[in-house]
């Protein structure tokens, strides 16, 4: 274990070192001279709907007896890939309390009905280290868990002055963030050495080099995403009628995608006239995007606008949250944007493939690369250039059923990647949460699902 701010032998916590205080000196101040503006502006926003105290750190919700265990994500792909370790801590614990929080209203709205009963679901407070200390002396966590790269200074800082612990999980830096940290010399990894546990998924340079200065935790996890529970919804009430139409369908494109896509639908419509395109926006429609529509020549409708689909659309545009299971559970492969041009990150390619979609990626996958490999290696995943896209599609299209083949081979390899992040899990709990006086061993229906 990494020398821990509340583990040390010393006894007391470990001051950073000059550079670090003096960086966190400025941070800190640029954050308290921009905190009157903050409160006036979200006390105005807060008049209309009260969520936006809660940036503030600002809560009414008391808080319960007991143990109350933090889990932090930015996103709800985050969040979502958490849920298997929220339901463990609860088998671990039922006594324990949740407290979720995300970066965004979307992503805390969406994850809320699907957090185990009883947990309190709100907005981060931003790292000023006034809203910082309010929602810490309010909520008092036992323990915090930080969801892959999640690195404030004032909460960081916060948590060590208060001893309270915290473990990274799922741990992930990029390129571009690792060249920024390194701007700062040591801050960052002064930081981190505070943490009580550092886990990664993937074995990159960041892993190698914390390996060897003790700070992440030699045994790779795998990856939380491994443990993908579908949204339950009815799809009946979701989808429109698909049965008559040949279509593919894209998801989570990013506003340089958005041309390849335009023309490899032109592409495929000379071989398939009536081809429906169903494309699901990461994004709201920009007004870029719209006049690229409207000078397109194709017929769109947008979902929220008209849920069901004209016989002649050639564009359905999913822009709602929380449907894209569905689309996945009726689509034999979907094309994953975010990941075709170099500032492509990718996105989570287990959810078609939990859904029995094949799911075709472009070559930019820095963050999910390590996953796409574990599926590429039993052939459950398609990995392809942009220049190639029209010839992957069409082949698809004229044969679904391999599609259908394919991601039989990736149903199975998740079945073997949730089994071993639930041994992952039950090694994990004793160190991130205390024991119920009742504890029975965990079962893989009740957690992982």
């Amino acid at each position: 274990m990494p020398l821990a701010f509340h583990k040390n032998n010393s006894g007391h916590t470990r001051v950073f070192p000059r550079h670090v205080r003096w960086m966190m000196a400025l941070y800190g101040g640029a954050w308290w001279f921009i905190t009157p503006f903050l409160m006036l502006v979200f006390k105005i926003l807060g008049q209309k709907d009260p969520a936006w105290l809660e940036f503030t750190g600002h809560h009414t919700t008391d808080r319960p007896d007991g143990t109350v265990i933090w889990i932090h994500g930015a996103s709800l792909g985050e969040l979502r890939s958490a849920l298997p370790l929220m339901r463990h801590l609860k088998a671990y614990n039922p006594n324990i309390h949740l407290l979720i929080t995300g970066c965004n209203s979307p992503a805390v709205r969406t994850i809320g009905p699907h957090v185990p009963k009883g947990s309190f679901v709100f907005l981060w407070p931003l790292d000023a280290p006034l809203f910082v200390k309010r929602f810490l002396d309010h909520w008092k966590p036992h323990t915090v868990c930080f969801l892959e790269c999640e690195l404030w200074p004032c909460l960081l800082d916060t948590l060590n002055k208060k001893h309270i612990p915290f473990f990274n999980i799922n741990f992930f830096t990029d390129a571009k963030s690792i060249a920024y940290y390194r701007m700062l010399g040591s801050f960052f990894p002064s930081l981190l050495s505070r943490s009580s546990g550092i886990w990664m998924s993937c074995a990159d340079s960041v892993y190698q080099s914390g390996v060897r200065n003790g700070l992440i935790r030699s045994p790779l996890m795998p990856s939380l995403k491994y443990g993908f529970t579908p949204f339950s919804k009815q799809k009946s009430c979701v989808l429109p009628d698909l049965s008559q139409r040949i279509f593919w369908l894209v998801s989570c494109t990013t506003q340089d995608e958005e041309a390849l896509i335009f023309n490899t639908h032109k592409q495929l419509q000379q071989r398939y006239p009536h081809l429906l395109l169903i494309w699901a926006l990461r994004h709201p429609a920009s007004p870029a995007f719209l006049r690229l529509l409207n000078h397109s020549g194709q017929i769109y409708s947008f979902r929220s606008k008209k849920p069901e689909m004209d016989k002649t659309c050639t564009i359905y545009l999913v822009d709602t949250l929380g449907e894209l299971d569905a689309f996945y559970s009726q689509a034999p492969f979907v094309i994953m944007g975010n990941s075709f041009t170099k500032k492509g990150e990718g996105h989570n390619v287990l959810e078609p493939i939990a859904q029995g979609c094949l799911p075709i990626v472009g070559p930019f996958m820095p963050v999910n690369q390590h996953v796409v490999d574990d599926f590429l290696s039993v052939g459950a995943i398609v990995q392809t250039q942009a220049l190639a896209l029209t010839g992957v599609v069409d082949g698809f299209l004229q044969d679904p059923m391999r599609a259908r083949q394919m991601v039989q081979n990736g149903m199975a390899k998740l079945s073997e990647k949730k089994a071993e992040l639930q041994s992952f899990l039950d090694q994990l709990m004793p160190e991130i949460c205390p024991p119920s006086p009742y504890h029975a061993s965990l079962k893989t229906p009740e957690t992982i699902g």
